[in-house]
């Protein structure tokens, strides 16, 4: 399913930033590290979220989701609006971790 392989994707990506940016993993305490689980625990939730939404779109009629049964009226979900808040969540949640590096790397010091 696309939600849980977007969700696995954005975690690998935090999880190489917080590699990069926390110097002292041990300590719970620190700003950083506790940015870091928080935006983890935020793109678990989300693909959770979509992904049982997108699960139960149809209520618990399975087959309803492949074709299956003859459609009825108030039974599924509307379709294109679950895609529309998938896209416009996943959108918002890649923005979030593009720019998650920017104040790390603004503030480091480097040299030429």
């Amino acid at each position: 399913m696309a939600p849980v392989a977007l969700a696995l994707v954005k975690l690998s990506v935090l999880c190489f930033y917080r590699r990069l940016f926390v110097v002292d993993k041990q300590n719970r305490f620190d700003r950083r590290n506790l940015f870091f689980s928080f935006a983890i625990s935020i793109i678990t939730l989300w693909g959770g979220a979509v992904f049982f939404a997108t699960l139960f779109a149809c209520k618990f009629t399975w087959g309803a989701l492949w074709g299956e049964v003859k459609p009825t009226p108030g039974l599924c979900l509307d379709g294109f609006q679950l895609g529309w808040a998938f896209a416009l969540s996943d959108f918002i949640t890649d923005v979030l971790v593009l720019f998650i590096p920017i104040p790390f790397v603004s503030r480091s010091i480097l040299t030429l």
